[in-house]
């Protein structure tokens, strides 16, 4: 009990404003620590805002809109997830580029890469604006997104109104990897929730003045690119003017460098992205649509918990990029035991738990229409688990740039994973695809991280990583005595 109590209160300890004095190993480990602890804090209110602003806006959105143009308002904030793939991935291979950098008090490397990375999502976005408006005249947007009655006379406008503010965010997304990159998640999550605001505010805006679809469209999406444009404006006048983007600071080497890592980014988000979706596809394909939905709704309440950790180590990624540039492999190896403690800890009750009231939960959320076998909450409960040390672990390999282990791995589980998935839905049923998801997650994902992990976690404090994992590593590299 006193050592919960002490953990406790060296947790919040944590939560200061003053920073921890860095000179020292032991301080910057702190400081570490309090910069992981603010931007966990700060992302869950963040998501908290995004999540009932959009409970808020669709009911306000709903009452002045039909069906049709309800249906495609939400798909098109929905599919603002795009946003993780449309940068090809450059946000977070300069977010690695950066973070190593800080470790290694590079500042030229720091500018050379922002300048590369800002003229890359410029051009990038402006070439694909290019291409969307030589394409939108020829498109059938109505037939595309089977939009029927009044949503079919605005389903153009529409999606270009979602192209453009993901196509906005982009460039003007830079000031939140470099929030990030520097250990600075508060501030990004802080920006992120005045988005949110931003757009509730807009909605209520539009609501009152009756602007109708496009109106709702462009206050719920202009939310988070205003944010993100004013929130690179601070950084580069106030924060960080001397990461600035400037044409000359552009290089060649810098700009290869940052889509090098950048492409290994989003090759790993796709394989991933294909690996978790396909197993609807496959339910959907075998035993038809209305089986989604008893798949689907269940696993959402298992994903409470993973989500609960991802906010929790996702700010360790810079943390391990700027540790690893610096040698504090004490502090790494510290850090890792910790967080796989916490993946435990945080979905394995929640898991077990849900097994059991599941059931009447979903019975008393959508009726008893939804009545999942048991068999697949158990295998639901075993993926959260898995699923959740498997990130806890990729926080690390991202952080240590070995990106190129992760896609290897992430393509091995998704392509063993559709298979399997394939095979036992039909000789399981509805069960099938989560159970092929567990045990390809386990012995193509989480089985190789946990060899290389134990070979990190033994290795001798203050020396370098382990040489076998050179091969996997992808720039920046490891810097070795």
């Amino acid at each position: 009990m006193s050592r919960a109590v002490e953990l406790i209160r060296s947790t919040v300890g944590l939560v200061r404003r003053r920073p921890f004095d860095q000179s020292t190993p032991e301080g910057r480990s702190s400081e570490r620590y309090r910069r992981v602890a603010l931007a966990t804090l700060t992302a869950g209110v963040s998501r908290v805002l995004a999540t009932v602003g959009l409970l808020v806006a669709v009911p306000l959105v709903s009452n002045h809109l039909g069906a049709e143009q309800l249906g495609l308002w939400v798909l098109l904030v929905s599919a603002v997830a795009l946003l993780g793939f449309a940068d090809l991935g450059i946000g977070n291979g300069l977010l690695n580029i950066l973070a190593d950098a800080h470790g290694r008090d590079d500042s030229d490397t720091a500018v050379d890469s922002v300048s590369s990375a800002f003229i890359a999502l410029l051009a990038l976005a402006g070439g694909l604006g290019l291409a969307f408006a030589l394409l939108y005249p020829h498109v059938p947007w109505a037939t595309l997104l089977n939009a029927t009655g009044s949503a079919a006379t605005v389903s153009g406008p529409a999606v270009a109104v979602f192209t453009l503010s993901v196509l906005l965010s982009m460039p003007f997304g830079i000031g939140q990897r470099i929030h990030l990159a520097y250990q600075e998640g508060w501030r990004a999550s802080a920006w992120s929730a005045a988005g949110s605001i931003a757009s509730l505010v807009g909605v209520v805006v539009a609501s009152v003045m009756h602007t109708g679809l496009l109106g709702y469209l462009i206050a719920m999406l202009g939310g988070l690119p205003l944010a993100y444009l004013l929130e690179s404006i601070v950084v580069f006048v106030w924060e960080r003017p001397d990461l600035r983007p400037r044409l000359s600071r552009a290089t060649r080497h810098a700009g290869v460098r940052v889509l090098r890592t950048g492409f290994l980014f989003f090759v790993l988000a796709l394989a991933i992205a294909v690996a978790y979706q396909s197993d609807s596809l496959v339910i959907a394909h075998f035993l038809g649509t209305a089986a989604v939905t008893t798949y689907a709704l269940p696993l959402r309440l298992f994903l409470l918990a993973p989500t609960a950790l991802t906010v929790l180590v996702t700010p360790l990624w810079p943390a391990y990029g700027e540790a690893l540039a610096r040698r504090d492999l004490p502090w790494v190896q510290a850090t890792l035991r910790r967080s796989l403690g916490a993946a435990l800890g945080i979905t394995v009750l929640p898991s077990l738990v849900l097994i059991v009231i599941a059931r009447p939960v979903l019975h008393l959320w959508v009726g008893p229409d939804v009545d999942p076998p048991i068999s697949m909450l158990v295998a639901m409960a075993l993926w959260a688990v898995v699923s959740s040390v498997s990130n806890a672990l990729a926080m690390f390999f991202n952080g240590a740039s070995a990106i190129r282990f992760q896609v290897i791995i992430a393509a091995g589980m998704a392509t063993l994973n559709l298979a399997l998935s394939i095979v036992l839905v039909q000789s399981v049923g509805i069960a099938g695809p989560m159970w092929g998801s567990v045990v390809a997650q386990t012995l193509v994902v989480l089985l190789p991280e946990l060899i290389v992990i134990r070979r990190v976690l033994r290795h001798p404090h203050g020396g370098s990583l382990p040489r076998f994992l050179h091969p996997f590593f992808s720039e920046p590299e490891v810097h070795h005595d």
